[in-house]
C-alpha cells in the first residue's frame, strides 16, 4: 500500500486534525509543541511500513498509559478522517480498492496495538496490590469515583449478545454508594442479574455493572457497580457472530474427519462444537469446510484452542480466506449482526 507521496503530504493535516480532536476530548493534557512532536513521531511510526510497527506503537502507548495520558479517542478520529481522505485520493487515482483494504487493515492493527498497551497497564495496576480482596476493593473504589463524576450526564451501556456488541446511550440519573440508577433505552438488555459495561469518556476499559432492579413505570434501572474491567472483545480483530440456525462444519486432518456445529464465525476464524476432537491440539493444521447462504467456504486453518465445556469440545480455528470466500463470510456476518441487533430492539422486558 506504500502510497508514500500521499502520506508524506498528509502528515501536517493529520497533526492538525489530531490536535483539534484532542482539544475537544481532553483539553490541556499536553502543551501544543509537545503534542505536535508526539503526533509527528506517531505518524512516522504508523507509516514506516516496518515489520515491528505494531511493537513500536505498543511501547509508545504503554509509556503514555503509565504517565496517565489516554489519546486513543483523538487517534481513532484522526485515523478515520485520514481513511476518508485516502478513499477520495484512491478514487481519483483510478480506484484500486485493494489499497483501501490495506489501509483499513493497517488502521485496525494500530488500534489493536493501542488497546493492548492500555489493557496491559490496567492489568499491571490490578496486580500491584497483592491480596485479591485488597485489589478488588481498590478497583471498586476507582470505579465508583469515575461513576460519581459522571452523575447527571450521558453514558454508554454496552452488552455482548450472541457475540455482537450492542450499545445504548442513556442518562446516569443517580449514584448512591455502590448502586447507580440509569434511564432505560431501546434495547432489551436489562434482565435481572445480567452484566453490562458502562463506557465513560476517556476511560480505558469500562465499569462493569450488574442489573439489580428494573422499574418499568419510571423507565429506570438500578445497577450494582462491580469494578473496572477490560471489555471481553476489546482485542478481537474481527467481529464474530453466532448463527441463527445450526451450521454443520467439517474438520479434516491426516485422514481424520468429524462434522461439528458452528459456534460462531468471522472472516478470521470459526468456533466449532464437536463431541470428540480425537487428538486435535493447539497449532495443528486442519481443513475446514462449511456452507453459508451465499456460498461454500473450504480452506486450511490452524487450531488455536480446544476447550471442553459440559462434555462437548469447542475448537477455535484461525484461517485466511481468499477474496471470494471472504465476501461470503463477511456478507453473512454483516447480515447476521443486523438480525441480532433487531432482536435487541424494543422496550426492555
Amino acid at each position: 500500500m506504500e502510497d508514500r507521496e500521499f502520506l508524506k503530504a498528509y502528515r501536517d493535516t493529520f497533526v492538525e486534525n489530531f490536535l483539534s480532536s484532542m482539544e475537544e476530548s481532553i483539553p490541556g493534557v499536553l502543551n501544543s509543541q509537545a503534542i505536535r512532536v508526539l503526533v509527528r513521531k506517531l505518524y512516522s511510526v504508523i507509516f514506516s511500513f516496518k515489520e515491528n510497527m505494531e511493537k513500536e506503537i505498543f511501547e509508545l502507548f504503554y509509556s503514555l498509559a503509565r504517565n496517565g495520558v489516554n489519546i486513543k479517542k483523538p487517534l481513532t478520529k484522526s485515523l478515520l478522517t485520514l481513511l476518508r481522505d485516502y478513499v477520495d485520493h484512491v478514487a481519483k487515482e483510478g480506484g484500486d480498492y485493494r489499497k483501501v483494504k490495506e489501509m483499513v487493515d493497517l488502521i485496525d492493527r494500530v488500534l489493536i496495538s493501542v488497546d493492548s498497551a492500555y489493557s496491559k497497564y490496567l492489568r499491571e495496576l490490578r496486580e500491584k496490590a497483592s491480596p485479591k480482596e485488597e485489589t478488588q476493593a481498590i478497583e471498586l473504589e476507582k470505579a465508583l469515583k469515575v461513576v460519581k463524576e459522571a452523575e447527571g450526564g450521558e453514558v454508554d451501556l454496552l452488552t455482548y449478545y450472541k457475540e455482537v456488541p450492542a450499545t445504548c446511550r442513556t442518562k446516569l440519573l443517580k449514584v448512591e454508594g455502590k448502586e447507580i440508577t440509569v434511564g432505560m433505552c431501546d434495547l432489551k438488555i436489562f434482565d435481572i442479574g445480567s452484566v453490562l459495561y458502562l463506557r465513560l469518556r476517556d476511560l480505558p476499559g469500562a465499569v462493569q455493572v450488574r442489573v439489580k432492579e428494573v422499574d418499568h413505570s419510571e423507565r429506570a434501572v438500578k445497577l450494582e457497580v462491580l469494578g473496572l474491567s477490560d471489555l471481553p472483545q476489546e482485542r478481537r480483530r474481527f467481529v464474530r457472530v453466532v448463527p441463527r440456525e445450526p451450521v454443520p462444519v467439517k474438520l479434516e486432518r491426516n485422514g481424520w474427519t468429524v462434522t461439528g456445529s458452528m459456534a460462531d464465525v468471522s472472516v478470521g476464524g470459526v468456533g466449532v462444537y464437536v463431541e470428540d476432537p480425537d487428538d486435535l491440539k493447539e497449532n495443528d493444521p486442519v481443513k475446514v469446510s462449511f456452507e453459508l447462504p451465499k456460498g461454500k467456504v473450504e480452506t486450511l486453518g490452524v487450531v488455536r484452542y480446544v476447550i471442553e465445556r459440559g462434555g462437548v469440545f469447542r475448537v477455535g480455528i484461525q484461517y485466511e480466506l481468499d477474496l471470494k470466500q471472504e465476501d461470503v463470510v463477511s456478507d453473512y456476518v454483516m447480515e447476521r449482526q443486523f438480525e441480532i441487533l433487531r432482536e435487541l430492539r424494543g422496550p426492555s422486558v
